[in-house]
C-alpha cells in the first residue's frame, strides 16, 4: 500500500499526481512504486512532476494532464488554457506531439531584461498508465509478481542484481 500525493477521481477514472521534491526522490525506486501500483489497478495513469517543476510552471503541468485526460476538465479551462501555459509548450504541442513517450521534456529558454538568452530550463513529466501494455512498469510488476510479498527495498535490489 502506497499513499499517493494527490488523487483525482471522476466517476470510475483514477489519476495519481506524484510530486516528487528534490531531496525526497529516487527515479527508480519511484519507478517500482508505479508499477506495483498500476498493476494492483488502484489509478489508471500516474503523474509524477519535479517540485521545482509545480513551482516554476504550474500551468504547463496542469496543461500536461489536460493533454492527456481532457474529461478531467471543463468547457471553462478547455476555452483558457492558451492563455496560461508558456508559449514553449503551445509551440511543442503544436510542431512536435507527445503521442505516448514517456518520459517529457520540454525545454525553455531563460531570457534577461533585454531578451538574450541568459540559458535553458527544462519541464519534466513522467507519465505512466494501465493502458499503455508495453510500458516498463509492466516488466517491473510482472518481477514483482514472481516475488510476491516482496518490500519495495527487496524488489528494488533483484533488479539490480539482474541487471
Amino acid at each position: 500500500m502506497f499513499r499517493l500525493d494527490f488523487l483525482i477521481q471522476l466517476g470510475e477514472k483514477k489519476i495519481a499526481i506524484e510530486c516528487d521534491g528534490k531531496d525526497f526522490h529516487d527515479a527508480y525506486r519511484d519507478e517500482w512504486r508505479d508499477a506495483l501500483i498500476l498493476g494492483s489497478k488502484q489509478v489508471d495513469s500516474i503523474y509524477r512532476f519535479r517540485g521545482k517543476d509545480l513551482f516554476w510552471n504550474v500551468n504547463d503541468c496542469v496543461h500536461l494532464i489536460f493533454y492527456y485526460d481532457k474529461d478531467l476538465f471543463n468547457f471553462r479551462y478547455q476555452h483558457n488554457y492558451c492563455r496560461l501555459i508558456t508559449e514553449h509548450l503551445q509551440d511543442r504541442l503544436e510542431n512536435d506531439p507527445f503521442f505516448s513517450q514517456e518520459p517529457h521534456w520540454i525545454d525553455y529558454a531563460l531570457r534577461d531584461g533585454d531578451d538574450r538568452m541568459t540559458g535553458m530550463a527544462n519541464l519534466v513529466i513522467h507519465r505512466r498508465c494501465q493502458s499503455d501494455k508495453k510500458g516498463f512498469w509492466n516488466s517491473l510488476f510482472s518481477i514483482a509478481g514472481k516475488n510476491h510479498g516482496a518490500s519495495l527495498e527487496v524488489l528494488t535490489s533483484l533488479k539490480k542484481e539482474n541487471s
